[in-house]
């Protein structure tokens, strides 16, 4: 029997065959192929987009889409009230308007085009990486998004050939004649209304030239009730499925940059909260360096490396979370007060507990937020209640254990290069405390003003501390909350332009 040796694994049995070892062979290059060509198509559609949508987005460009149906409206007008001055020439409104037409439409729908191809692109090649975004929560809205985006492109594109044809076909009847009249005021109409209808859709220019193109187009549909590490949970809920996994290989790839002393999750915290009160303009650039420096490898340089998650694309990521979830920042925001004045919720050496609610609900739906604290020196189980009058359901239940944080015992400065300071604390009472973000709801058409309760409770059930809170529940007007479509217009702009300057 003849012998094999172990040094040349080519002298080992096929137990298959060979044409099923040359099978494998071709899959793994044909796999191979299916990649590269996915990744060439995602970045040819992503230049077209960034080319497209930046393109659509100058400034120039923007006013002039804006206001072209005003433009035939305007000519329309004047051919009513002035025919003796008009000249009813076919090919001079030919040369004139054909032109406009093309130039300011026809980089929308490539943009258009571009931005849904780019989608397309991007969920084949995640799929082909392994992970199948598109079935991810959320993936639905996004494509949705895009494609009316693409129809409202469409519907100005030809709402407005169909105004500059009339506006020619106006030219072969007799100026001040009915047949004139009537026509130009259809052209009237069709002018003012796609300049109503350019103003309402602004927002799909943003996502065209949108660095992250899908931020914008998400909505958080599913989170977790308990937030853990609190910060950077809220921002990675508020993330669309692609940035969300990409965020974190971001993550574990930062925490051999932070410098030891420091927990992993805690300097995340910390990076997150100076970033956010920079943004704020609460910190200055010169001391924003100089904390990044103090547990950070390569300081700001450092968060510069990554070209998706870097100092201004963290911050558009805040600004985006906060114009969802303004209330989990209005609990930060106090929590930075209370060590300021060293107010009796930190000098009680006791529980703290923190509630924040939504002043008006659409719909009946809000988002509770609830920041609890264990300031004593050893951990303990505490019990959280909700009570909702008239909602779904009327009472939530949580049993809680806290990690202890014992506060600080004199008012703290916000920064300080000798003593522990507020930027500090606020990481450490984020990372050790306890952060619930709940979805309350009352029944269909329920209206007016509601409260709910919120108790903190021992083990044996006595009260520990209780907070009452109001809201203004009310129907859906409209296209929703425009507090927060507000919020969410200047996150976006603030992405677009800082981008660009870094």
């Amino acid at each position: 029997m003849p012998t094999i040796s172990p040094s040349d694994p080519q002298n080992f049995p096929e137990p298959y065959g060979e044409s099923f070892k040359q099978e494998s062979s071709a899959e793994m290059r044909g796999e191979t192929n299916s990649l590269t060509d996915a990744e060439e198509r995602y970045n040819k559609s992503e230049a077209n987009r960034v080319f497209w949508g930046r393109w659509s987005w100058w400034g120039p460009m923007r006013y002039l889409r804006q206001w072209f149906g005003l433009l035939l409206a305007l000519t329309a007008f004047i051919g009513i009230s002035l025919p003796a001055l008009v000249i009813p020439q076919a090919w001079l409104m030919f040369i004139i308007w054909v032109p406009l037409l093309i130039l300011t439409q026809a980089p929308i729908i490539a943009a258009s085009e571009s931005a849904t191809n780019t989608a397309e692109a991007h969920f084949d090649l995640s799929a082909q990486r392994g992970n199948n975004h598109r079935s991810s929560p959320g993936s639905d809205r996004i494509e949705e998004a895009l494609k009316d985006g693409k129809r409202n492109a469409y519907f100005i594109l030809v709402a407005n050939i169909i105004g500059v044809s009339l506006l020619i076909f106006a030219t072969l009847s007799p100026p001040g004649g009915f047949t004139w009249n009537i026509v130009l005021l259809m052209v009237i109409t069709i002018g003012f209304g796609t300049t109503v209808h350019s103003r309402i859709t602004l927002d799909d220019l943003l996502n065209h030239a949108d660095p992250l193109p899908f931020l914008a187009l998400y909505a958080p549909t599913h989170h977790p009730t308990e937030l853990s590490p609190a910060f950077s949970e809220l921002v990675q809920a508020h993330l669309d499925p692609i940035l969300g996994g990409e965020w974190k290989k971001w993550e574990i790839d930062m925490q051999q940059y932070f410098k030891p002393g420091l927990h992993h999750q805690e300097a995340m915290e910390r990076l997150l909260l100076l970033l956010h009160l920079h943004y704020n303009e609460e910190i200055s650039d010169t001391k924003l360096s100089e904390e990044l420096n103090e547990f950070i490898f390569g300081g700001p340089e450092q968060l510069q490396m990554n070209p998706t998650f870097n100092q201004s694309s963290l911050q558009r990521m805040i600004a985006h979370s906060c114009a969802w979830q303004p209330g989990f920042f209005q609990l930060i925001a106090r929590l930075k007060s209370d060590f300021l004045t060293n107010s009796f919720s930190i000098s009680n050496n006791s529980w703290r507990m923190d509630v924040e609610f939504e002043d008006e609900c659409y719909d009946g739906q809000g988002h509770l937020f609830i920041f609890i604290n264990n300031q004593s020196m050893v951990m303990d189980r505490v019990r959280v209640e909700v009570h909702v009058p008239g909602g779904q359901p009327e009472k939530q239940s949580f049993r809680l254990e806290v990690e202890p944080c014992p506060a600080p015992q004199s008012k703290l400065q916000l920064y300080s290069s000798i003593n522990e300071d507020v930027i500090d604390w606020l990481p450490r009472y984020l990372r050790r405390g306890v952060f619930l973000w709940m979805s309350i709801s009352w029944e269909s058409g329920e209206i007016g003003l509601r409260t709910l309760q919120v108790n903190l409770l021992d083990d044996s059930g006595d009260i520990l501390t209780s907070t009452i809170v109001r809201t203004n529940v009310r129907r859906r007007m409209g296209s929703g909350d425009s507090r927060r479509k507000r919020r969410l217009r200047r996150a976006r702009t603030l992405g677009l332009t800082r981008t660009r300057k870094s």
